[in-house]
């Protein structure tokens, strides 16, 4: 046994692209790329496979599958997902629910939640340096300050946005 899959078991990957030609001043999604080019994001779908991948276990077979829907990763979408009742829950069974929510993931939410956890640490590093010695300067009280206002305001922010 090994734990390859441990790191690397993806169950999707996803591209949000606009993949389109125009026709009669009409913008139409096309992915058939045949006597194109195919464009360079595709292979971040389906990597190549090098000589010395095969029979590996990480290398399987892909099916893609694509959604021609514009604007799909909409807010107003996300938020009508977020009031979905107890009832209609297996709508989250479905594969292009699935892989709205991995490209959100992947490509817009990943990024603040890695900026959030970089500014709590600086947070905690300057609570740390600050309680394990004294210092007589206003810079750890300036951060400590902005960390507070910054919680604040977020916690206003949510109890607007659901009261």
């Amino acid at each position: 046994a090994n734990l390859w899959g441990l790191l690397y078991d993806i169950p999707m990957r996803c591209a949000y692209q606009a993949d389109v030609v125009q026709s009669d001043g009409i913008r139409i999604p096309l992915w058939n790329f045949k006597g194109r080019v195919q464009p360079p994001w595709h292979k971040s779908l389906a990597p190549d496979i090098k000589d010395d991948m095969y029979g590996r276990e990480y290398v399987v077979e892909v099916e893609t599958k694509v959604l021609l829907v514009p604007n799909i990763l909409d807010v107003d979408i996300f938020m009508a997902l977020a009031c979905t009742p107890q009832a209609y829950i297996d709508i989250f069974d479905r594969l292009p629910v699935q892989g709205m929510l991995y490209c959100l993931w992947d490509h817009v939410l990943m990024w603040a939640v890695r900026a959030r956890m970089a500014l709590d640490l600086v947070d905690l590093t300057i609570q740390a340096v600050w309680g394990l010695q004294y210092m007589d300067s206003a810079l750890p009280w300036c951060i400590v300050a902005a960390g507070l206002l910054r919680d604040m305001f977020n916690m206003m922010w949510w109890y607007w946005a659901h009261y």
